[in-house]
C-alpha cells in the first residue's frame, strides 16, 4: 500500500524551485501549513524515530544505563520501551544539573511514578504516565535532549522547508564520508512534506469510533530553553495513546501508521497527499548545500552560538576545496 507520494529532482536548482514553490502557494489557513523533514537517505530513513528504530536498541540500553539480569527485564517490551526512554531523559537533566547547566525540574509525579518500575504492571502512577507516554508535561524537555542528540519518541519537523533540505544535504554528504564504497548516483536525500493538522484532524475524527486507537500529537514547546528549536522554527510529532495496553513497541513509520485513517478523512489528502517525499541525487548534495548557503542558510543560523560558526566554516572549505574528479 502506498502511503506518501514521491518527487524527484535531478538537480540542486530543480529540487529547490520544487520545494520553495509548493511552500509558497500552500501556506495558507491553519490547517493547510505544512512542515518539512530532511533525511540524509530517502530510502533507508523512514519517518520512524530514533528511539525506536530496531538498529538503538543497544544504545538506549547503555544511555539508561540499565543492566540486562535487572528487574527490569521482567517487564513487558513496551514498559521496557518507555521506562528507557524516561531513564534517558531522567540521566540528561541530573548529568546537565551537575554541570551547573540551567534545566527544568523534573516533576514529582513522574520521578514516583517511575520509583517502582519493578512493579509497573501494579504501579498506578505508572499506569498512567506510560498511557499516554510520553506526556505534554515532558515534550519541551524531551525535546531539548534530542536537540543535542539523543535518541527520542519525538520526531522533528520544521515549518521553513529550506532547514529541511539543509539537514539533508548536510546528513547525506556525512553519510557518503563515512562509506566511500557507496555509489552516490545509486542513492538520494529527501525532504518530507506533511499536514500535521490534517493527520491529527483525521486520527481525532477516528477516535469517535475506535477509542484504543493510537494518536498522532504535535506539538512546538516553549523555545525560551532550546535556541536550537526556535533557529529551526521546530516542532515535533510523535505517537501516543494506549500504551500499557500494547505488549510490543510500535516501531511502524508515521505515514503507514496515519494513511489508512486520513485516506477516507481527509479533504487536503485529495488535493495533495498529506505525505510527500522530495528526493534529490546524492551527487547533487554539495551543490544543494552551496545554494542553501547563498541563501543564508548555515550551521551557524540553525544551530546559534560557537560550535555552529565553525561547523560553517568547515563546510565551506569543504565546498571552496572539494576534488573535482
Amino acid at each position: 500500500m502506498r502511503t506518501h507520494r514521491d518527487r524527484s529532482s535531478e538537480s540542486a536548482n530543480a529540487f529547490l524551485s520544487s520545494l520553495m514553490a509548493f511552500q509558497t502557494n500552500w501556506q495558507l489557513p491553519r490547517k493547510q501549513i505544512f512542515v518539512w523533514r530532511g533525511v540524509g537517505d530517502a530510502m533507508k530513513h523512514s519517518l520512524v524515530p530514533t528511539a525506536l528504530r530496531p538498529e538503538n536498541a543497544e544504545r538506549l540500553l547503555k544511555l539508561a544505563d540499565l543492566h540486562e539480569n535487572s528487574i527490569y527485564c521482567g517487564l513487558n517490551e513496551n514498559l521496557k520501551q518507555v521506562y528507557l526512554e524516561f531513564r534517558i531523559v531522567e540521566r540528561f537533566l541530573a548529568i546537565a544539573d551537575r554541570a551547573g547547566l540551567a534545566v527544568p525540574e523534573l516533576p514529582v509525579f513522574f520521578r514516583e511514578a517511575f520509583n517502582e518500575f519493578g512493579n509497573a504492571e501494579r504501579n498506578d502512577q505508572f499506569q498512567e504516565v506510560v498511557q499516554n507516554w510520553p506526556p505534554q508535561e515532558l515534550v519541551p524537555i524531551i525535546a531539548l535532549a534530542q536537540h543535542y542528540g539523543l535518541p527520542t519518541r519525538l520526531l522533528d519537523w520544521s515549518y521553513d522547508v529550506l532547514t529541511a533540505a539543509y539537514f539533508a544535504a548536510e546528513s547525506a554528504l556525512a553519510l557518503m564520508r563515512d562509506d566511500p564504497s557507496k555509489d552516490p548516483s545509486k542513492h538520494t536525500l529527501g525532504v518530507w512534506m506533511m499536514n500535521p493538522y490534517d493527520v491529527k484532524e483525521a486520527v481525532l475524527l477516528e477516535e469517535d469510533t475506535n477509542k484504543d486507537l493510537l494518536r498522532v500529537e504535535v506539538s512546538s514547546p516553549p523555545k525560551y530553553q532550546n535556541p536550537n528549536l526556535m533557529a529551526q522554527a521546530g516542532l515535533f510529532t510523535w505517537v501516543s495513546g494506549k500504551w500499557a495496553q500494547q505488549k510490543l513497541v510500535v516501531s511502524r513509520p508515521l505515514d503507514e501508521l496515519a494513511n489508512p485513517i486520513i485516506k477516507d478523512r481527509s479533504p487536503t489528502n485529495r488535493k495533495v497527499g498529506t505525505f510527500i517525499l522530495y528526493e534529490l541525487p546524492w551527487t547533487e548534495a554539495d551543490e544543494l548545500l552551496s545554494k542553501l548557503f547563498n541563501l543564508g542558510v548555515s550551521k551557524a543560523k540553525l544551530e546559534p552560538g560557537f560550535g555552529g560558526v565553525a561547523r560553517t566554516m568547515e563546510q565551506l572549505a569543504y565546498l571552496e576545496w572539494k576534488p573535482t574528479s
